[in-house]
């Protein structure tokens, strides 16, 4: 049987395969009927697009906030008399054209538009590494189809523009890597400079790209160096401080701060005992101190015995467990380290969360409000495979440059997921992000990763069959994930352990591709192609089907409140539990307050703001997810809103 290169080998037959993916894609866009929120992230996302949209900078107003502590909503800073989002600013800007020429339906449309240059440069930097230009187009579909990727784009944040910007910046530096010797010039210095300003973009949409974007500029600054001159080492540096520029200057005015990376003074609004006023570099090495102290010495072993490799590396992982024997302290944190690391890439169900995390009673999964949590091996089995890209480009019989490349791509990647365990210092479950169904830090690493896992793909030589197989497999357990219940122990199976097995499977699969000059062994072949499979039926059947859930739900509740909101209104309410409503901020003219800790208490201090709301000659809504609000005035009716879930109105009996 014909491996998968089929005889459909002409240049033009993937490419129109691709487009019409893509145009698949942009008719979706275009339909996507998305404008309400699911959290306070990405309600902020829209008021600071409608800030942008109606002033040039990402502020939004909400009365007296001096007088009034309640009126400082978390994920807002008040600084200069407005409130100013927390994020990066550049989605902001970059969705400001859209919510002008078409409110919040425009932003949802463009969001998830972005796709399509993701697909597109992720097919762009595949091609650098694979013989067979169908498995570029495998990649750029898997990027798409078998990661959260396309869940996240449901929804209106500044994760697909971070996603874009990353793969870019990766596409640019590789180019430059691999540039022939007649286009060394202007050539490989534009596309210097344009991974670097593509990396600051990548931090100026999403902070968690800064640590890949320093390691792919270190890469570049290693490799490109060798192969390539200082100039274009430093032209790549110029266009990362071009990009982030403008955004130090921003800083400057909503946080008094030149830090590019800054999200504001900290604790917000709110959040005195949150464990992300440890989010910042200086906790974050004060809990790792005794970690880096063993693994220092054990580099101290390794550049000593450097000339002997494997003496080199046996006396550093003697060095690092005795260290970890006589050091309790570092033993527990390198425990904490391990746990947040096996939390992020292979499963979650064995870490203690809290919360409104639960463990399910059989043991198999950790669930949030009802879903299974899932992490990157059990969203993308295939990813597995990425590791293997450097042996890959190597037995391949590629040139230095093609491996110095290969470096390029995996080592943002593995910075990200390094950073990311740096978190542990905030407590398991600010440690992986506060995830729902997936992880989302992680996303911006996903395109590189499912293009090194292809590159190994390729050297399997699957075969028409093993396709074929993938496709049923893929429908089967798609339907199972949208159809079975979550509470069902064979689902949840499906979901945690199955993509597990497959993926574990895949990868001795692959290391034997990678052994043999006739690819994968025929027994082994197929799980490479379930790897895919579960991949695309988690991105399809429970990724982006629990985004399409929660995206009408919001849709719904929003649109009954509009129905009954008059033009100008008030709304408070306990909680993250009003953000929904508060989309309404962008499209009415809206004050609103938060209340915290204890509502039943806290809502007693709301008297002079409602006062405040009365004297604006404002109706004000109240939400509240109980049957019974708390009514502490006696001259003060609070009377449930009928049409719409959680509402009641405020009304003054006097």
């Amino acid at each position: 049987m014909k491996s998968v290169r089929w005889g459909l080998n002409h240049q033009r037959a993937p490419q129109v395969v691709l487009g019409i993916f893509c145009l698949i894609l942009l008719v979706i866009a275009v339909m996507h009927p998305g404008h309400g929120v699911e959290s306070t992230d990405i309600r902020t996302y829209v008021q600071m697009i409608a800030g942008v949209a109606r002033h040039g900078l990402p502020y939004w107003d909400n009365g007296p906030i001096d007088q009034y502590e309640e009126l400082v909503v978390p994920w807002g800073v008040p600084a200069r008399g407005h409130l100013w989002g927390v994020y990066a600013p550049l989605y902001a800007y970059a969705a400001a054209p859209a919510f002008l020429l078409g409110s919040l339906r425009g932003v949802s449309a463009f969001t998830f538009a972005t796709l399509v240059p993701i697909a597109l440069v992720t097919y762009l930097l595949a091609r650098r590494f694979v013989e067979n230009v169908w498995y570029a187009v495998l990649a750029a579909v898997l990027t798409i189809i078998s990661t959260p990727i396309l869940a996240k784009a449901v929804e209106m944040s500044g994760y697909p523009l971070a996603i874009l910007s990353s793969v870019g910046g990766t596409y640019l530096a590789v180019s430059a890597i691999l540039a022939e010797n007649g286009a060394i010039g202007r050539s490989v210095g534009a596309r210097s400079f344009g991974s670097g300003f593509a990396w600051g973009c990548a931090v100026a949409s999403h902070a968690a790209c800064f640590p890949m974007a320093l390691a792919s500029l270190a890469a570049f600054g290693v490799l490109g160096r060798r192969a390539l001159g200082l100039r274009p080492v430093a032209l790549a540096g110029a266009g990362f401080a071009v990009a982030l520029a403008p955004v130090s200057l921003l800083n400057r005015i909503r946080f008094q701060s030149l830090s590019p990376l800054s999200y504001g003074p900290i604790p917000w609004r709110g959040f005195d005992l949150n464990p992300v006023i440890h989010q910042n570099v200086s906790d974050q090495l004060k809990f790792a101190k005794p970690v880096l102290v063993v693994l220092a010495i054990a580099v101290v072993i390794a550049v000593v015995l450097h000339k002997r490799p494997r003496v080199a590396a046996g006396g550093a992982l003697a060095a690092i467990g005795a260290a970890l024997l006589v050091s309790p302290l570092a033993r527990e944190r390198a425990f904490v380290y391990a746990q947040v690391l096996y939390g992020y890439v292979v499963d979650m169900t064995l870490l203690e969360m809290g919360g409104l995390y639960r463990r399910a009673p059989d043991g198999v999964g950790q669930m949030y409000l009802g879903w299974a949590v899932r992490a990157t091996l059990q969203c993308t089995p295939l990813v597995i495979l990425a590791p293997l890209f450097i042996s890959a480009m190597r037995r391949g019989g590629r040139d230095a440059r093609a491996r110095h490349a290969a470096w390029i791509v995996l080592l943002p990647a593995a910075a990200l997921y390094a950073a990311m365990c740096l978190r542990a210092n905030m407590g398991m479950m600010d440690s992986v992000g506060l995830p729902w169904v997936y992880l989302r830090y992680t996303l911006p690493a996903l395109p590189m990763l499912v293009v090194a896992s292809v590159v190994v793909v390729e050297r399997a030589r699957l075969r028409l069959w093993d396709a074929g197989i993938a496709i049923v497999i893929a429908t089967g357990v798609g339907y199972c994930f949208c159809e079975a219940s979550e509470t069902s122990f064979g689902k949840r199976v499906l979901l945690v352990i199955v993509p597990l097995a497959v993926a574990f499977v895949a990868l001795v699969a692959g290391i034997r591709a990678l052994r043999s000059e006739r690819g994968a062994a025929p027994a082994l072949r197929p799980f490479i192609a379930a790897a895919i499979a579960m991949g695309v039926a988690g991105g399809l059947g429970q990724e982006l089907r629990s985004a399409i859930f929660v995206k009408r739900g919001v849709d719904a509740w929003l649109d009954a409140f509009d129905g009954v909101a008059p033009a100008r209104f008030a709304v408070f309410g306990p909680g993250g539990l009003p953000d929904t409503l508060w989309t309404t901020t962008v499209t009415h003219d809206v004050r609103y307050a938060m209340i915290f800790n204890n509502p039943y208490e806290e809502i007693r201090r709301m008297r002079p703001i409602l006062e405040h709301w009365r004297s604006e000659g404002r109706p004000v809504f109240m939400v509240w997810d109980t049957d019974t609000p708390p009514t502490p005035w006696p001259d003060v009716a609070i009377e449930r809103v009928q049409s719409v879930d959680h509402l009641f109105t405020v009304r003054f009996v006097d």
